[in-house]
C-alpha cells in the first residue's frame, strides 16, 4: 500500500468496510476473505500472488 500510496481507508472504501476493520486484517488479527484480498490486489493494481507472498521453500531432506 506504501509504495502505491494507497491508504486503509480508500481499501476500505472499495470493501465497503470501515477502515478499522482494514487495519485489523492488515495486522494479521482477522483473515482476509479470498474476495477481499482479490479487491485489494484491483485496487492496488498487482497481482493477488504478489500479496501472498513467497511460498516457502521446502527444506532438503538430510
Amino acid at each position: 500500500m506504501a509504495r502505491k500510496r494507497i491508504t486503509q481507508a480508500t481499501i476500505a472504501e472499495a470493501l465497503g468496510k470501515t477502515q478499522q476493520s482494514v487495519s485489523l486484517r492488515v495486522n494479521g488479527r482477522v483473515p482476509i476473505t479470498v474476495d477481499d484480498l482479490h479487491t485489494i490486489a484491483l485496487v492496488l493494481d498487482v497481482p493477488v500472488a504478489d500479496l501472498l507472498g513467497a511460498p516457502a521453500r521446502a527444506e532438503a531432506a538430510s
